[in-house]
């Protein structure tokens, strides 16, 4: 018993329907471009990629928090820079016996100078316009965080000396530790401290940015990948399956053609009998 014209005809419209299916997802990479190439991949490749989206403005949130944190440490390298060079000022104007008082005013003039900068730098460091060290800077990473307290040179090296506490704007010229003055090597204390603390404030903020920023980053990043990966798996096109396939379509689709043509002309022959009787 043969095949009949309708059969044949749906077999022809079935075999074009999968081969229009099997070109769109070569032209487009995605073996699920509809829900009904797929339902259930179709839904875990949503869940999947809505996953994705969550990683990903993660990283980006992270990425950017290490800038938050490299720019806070770049301005208090600055600081520790310019009070390195007041600790030494501090030092010859120390040295009494050595240097005119007009020599020493001149260190003072310098020391004023670098309290001013250190002040500015603290006061001017900022990253996309908000302040880093106005005291209102939480930088989060994972389940922590860090938060940035406020400093200017008042401050900065905050020492008691017989019950008075000092900071580093007291070496400024006319206070109560200026280095021109005559306590030039409680300046020193006040100055060292100053430096310690910065140190200690860097040293803080690169374990934060290594062992909670940076591993975090490394985390997610390893899980973007392996989400990225289980998402291709499940809505990527395999080319070299799908190649095959339509190889196979149009080769029955040729082969439907065909035996649909002549079934066509085979149909035909009996009337065009009937018209010559």
């Amino acid at each position: 018993m043969g095949i009949s014209p309708i059969g044949l005809i749906n077999t022809f419209n079935r075999t074009q329907g999968l081969l229009l299916q099997s070109a769109q997802r070569l032209a487009t990479g995605q073996r699920i471009n509809a829900g009904r190439d797929d339902p259930a991949g179709l839904i875990a490749s949503e869940n999947l990629e809505a996953q994705l989206a969550a990683l990903e403005a993660e990283s980006r949130a992270l990425e950017r928090n290490d800038a938050v944190v490299s720019t806070a440490d770049a301005a208090l390298a600055q600081v520790g820079d310019m009070l390195t060079e007041g600790e030494a000022l501090a030092v010859a104007a120390a040295n009494t016996g050595a240097m005119s008082d007009a020599e020493r005013d001149a260190l003072q003039l310098e020391m004023d100078s670098i309290n001013q900068s250190v002040d500015r730098t603290l006061r001017s460091a900022s990253f996309g316009g908000v302040p880093l060290f106005n005291g209102d800077v939480s930088i989060p990473a994972g389940g922590d965080s860090f938060d940035l307290d406020a400093m200017t040179a008042s401050s900065l090296g905050e020492t008691d000396i017989d019950g008075t506490v000092y900071s580093q704007s007291d070496t400024s010229n006319g206070e109560a530790l200026a280095i021109n003055g005559d306590r030039p090597g409680d300046a020193q204390s006040v100055i060292g401290a100053s430096i310690e603390q910065i140190a200690t404030l860097r040293g803080r903020i690169g374990a934060f940015q290594k062992n909670e920023i940076g591993a975090r980053r490394a985390g997610v990043l390893a899980e973007i990948e392996n989400v990225s990966a289980a998402n291709s798996i499940i809505r990527d096109t395999d080319y070299a399956a799908e190649t095959a396939k339509q190889a196979r379509l149009q080769t029955l689709a040729a082969s439907s053609g065909a035996v649909l043509a002549l079934a066509n002309q085979n149909n035909a022959l009996p009337l065009i009998g009937g018209i010559n009787g």
